[in-house]
């Protein structure tokens, strides 16, 4: 599992820095305004495509005997699923714009909607690879495809193209993962659909798409409430700390999370084992997660505006509030594969449908008082939904709530000397850019010696230890090594 972690960290890490850098150019580029129509349209797609990225296909990974029939009818099923969304997101475009007053939405909804079907195209073989925890691929396909993204993004953005820079981009990408997926995976669809393969395959995954189109929903309501109730700018100004978020996650927590449920399924009816391997899980992602998140918050006032230029500085104050999530929430972020490992996808539909009625409910109410209310909402709403999510585990798999709180406490108090210290640099009177260096500069070295001697002893080097014998070494010093 760690060295699939490894590959899965440069695939997520490598693609997010790179799309990090993409976004900036072209946010910097195109401003607040025009940004904030493709986050509506790509928080609706998103929505659509979680079907495809976590719904039947995952049903492949759980079964132990899985046969032609099984991944023929799953990619066939997938098909008639992705062109279906496609077709209908098409078709609902122009009401899509209407009811966000935006006429700009209409065509950009109309081909952002075809990444739906291109994603029906390469689900399976996604599935194959982290079924056999081949994550080489994934970042060998990240890679290219944000490269050649990236370049078309900015490229066209340069050339006044507005916000089809970022719709071509997106498009390109999912070309590109189509033909390395396909070049990469030796199965191949045939002309096979078996109701009784399928009629298995949904009685798992059913719970699984109701889970993911729940959590999808919750995880998008957010910006299309704003967009329902604010305007364009104010989107944009939300959907650039949530990005920020999103992409320490995607770095950090994603490449655990896609192992979660592979690494958990075999100790499904080994309990014990089950509770300590999740706490392991969750404390490592809290650990990694937390002091980014931790820094990002006390270094936003330099960073923004010197990244995206001061047209963004309004994001600022939402940005820092929102970072304070980074304190509680990396205890929850596992729920959905330990859950999915035990067999119990119907309870992450229903915790996803909770956060999904409460998102909508508190924030259409929050809206009603401006964008950095939002922000305070948002924040507040994540670390109150914690709870429920190690309840729940605790009754289905007995999981040892205090002692999983108490290192997460140890982590996340790290993390406050952290950012004491990094706080504590202002006071200096230096330029933005020593400031910045020295806080990030400051805050790791603090938050590394206090995890190590003072709240989680040994702990780092123990890591460490383990990072450096995953490590994808080239085969000769690897036999060397041995």
């Amino acid at each position: 599992m760690a060295r699939a972690a490894i590959w899965m960290a440069l695939d997520i890490g490598g693609g997010q820095i790179l799309s990090f850098l993409t976004y900036m150019v072209v946010a910097r580029i195109l401003g607040p305004s025009q940004y904030g129509s493709f986050a509506i349209g790509m928080s609706l797609i998103s929505i659509a495509n979680c079907l495809l990225i976590q719904g039947f296909a995952d049903s492949l990974i759980r079964l132990t005997d899985l046969k032609e029939e099984h991944i023929s009818t799953t990619f066939w099923t997938n098909v008639a699923i992705s062109a279906s969304i496609t077709l209908a997101l098409q078709l609902a475009s122009p009401l899509i714009a209407a009811a966000f007053h935006e006429p700009e939405l209409a065509p950009v909804v109309w081909w952002l909607a075809l990444l739906c079907l291109l994603q029906g195209l390469v689900s399976v073989q996604t599935v194959l690879c982290r079924r056999e925890m081949d994550m080489a691929v994934f970042a060998i396909r990240s890679i290219t495809a944000w490269v050649l993204g990236g370049i078309t993004a900015i490229g066209m953005a340069l050339a006044g193209f507005g916000v089809w820079s970022l719709v071509v981009c997106q498009l390109v990408q999912s070309v590109i993962s189509l033909l390395v997926l396909w070049n990469a995976t030796p199965w191949r669809p045939r002309l096979i659909f078996s109701v009784p393969a399928f009629r298995e395959l949904a009685g798992f995954s059913r719970h699984v798409m109701a889970a993911s189109l729940i959590g999808s929903l919750t995880e998008r309501a957010d910006t299309l409430v704003i967009g329902l109730f604010l305007d364009t700018t104010a989107v944009a100004y939300y959907a650039l700390a949530l990005r920020l978020l999103s992409a320490i996650a995607m770095a950090t927590q994603i490449p655990i999370y896609q192992l979660v449920m592979p690494a958990l399924s075999p100790m499904a009816n080994d309990l014990a084992n089950f509770r300590r391997k999740y706490h392991e899980i969750v404390i490592l992602g809290h650990s990694i997660w937390m002091p980014i998140v931790t820094a990002l918050g006390a270094t936003v006032p330099i960073l923004l505006p010197m990244a995206f230029g001061t047209k963004w500085e309004p994001a600022v104050p939402v940005t820092e509030v929102m970072c304070l999530v980074g304190l509680a929430s990396g205890l929850s972020a596992f729920t959905g594969p330990a859950l999915f490992a035990l067999g119990r996808p119907d309870l992450h539909a229903k915790l996803n449908a909770a956060r999904f009625v409460t998102t909508v409910l508190v924030l259409g109410v929050a809206a009603q008082f401006g964008i950095l209310a939002v922000g305070i909402a948002w924040t507040s709403l994540m670390t109150l939904l914690v709870p429920l999510h190690l309840v729940v585990l605790h009754r289905v798999c007995g999981l040892e709530v205090k002692a999983l709180v108490t290192d997460a406490v140890k982590v996340s108090l790290a993390g406050a000397t952290m950012a004491i210290a990094m706080t504590g640099v202002g006071w200096l009177g230096l330029d933005k850019v020593t400031s910045l260096l020295l806080a990030l500069l400051l805050g790791a070295a603090t938050y590394l010696t206090t995890m190590e001697t003072i709240f989680m002893r040994g702990y780092v080097t123990r890591m460490l230890e383990l990072a450096l014998r995953a490590a994808p070494l080239p085969f000769n010093l690897r036999k060397r090594s041995v």
